[in-house]
């Protein structure tokens, strides 16, 4: 994050199409009655049809995911990550994005078996 741009992403980081795809994807696992405000949202910002080879602008997925908490609201939930990256690094994701959204106390825990363990992915609960 830059300072200048306060809690704004700097304009020239990049995130994978992988990550874009998991935030897209994950508008299917909200509440079905506000799924389709949640899929024009992603719609809009042209996060629909990523490729996971592809880079895409991060301010962009920050914009779409903070677009998609002001239609759907504050819900618990739960988070999937299949990325290459270490499972402290996807936590931290996790809980820096509910912390940005949320009112008060923020949850994040760790359940089933962790990435490093073997399985490739690693979920979390999410509440606050």
């Amino acid at each position: 994050m830059s300072a200048a741009d306060g809690n704004r992403p700097a304009a020239e980081l990049e995130v994978s199409g992988e990550l874009v795809g998991a935030v897209a994807g994950g508008v299917e696992k909200v509440a079905a009655d506000a799924r389709t405000a949640a899929r024009q949202t992603v719609e809009d910002a042209d996060l629909a049809a990523v490729e996971s080879d592809k880079w895409y602008p991060l301010e962009a997925c920050v914009d779409a995911t903070e677009a998609i908490h002001d239609r759907v609201g504050d819900e618990d939930g739960r988070v999937e990550c299949e990325t290459a990256y270490p499972c402290a690094f996807d936590r931290g994701i996790v809980e820096g994005v509910a912390v940005a959204h949320a009112d008060g106390f923020v949850c994040v825990t760790g359940i089933g078996a962790c990435r490093n363990d073997g399985p490739g992915r690693h979920t979390y609960d999410v509440s606050w």
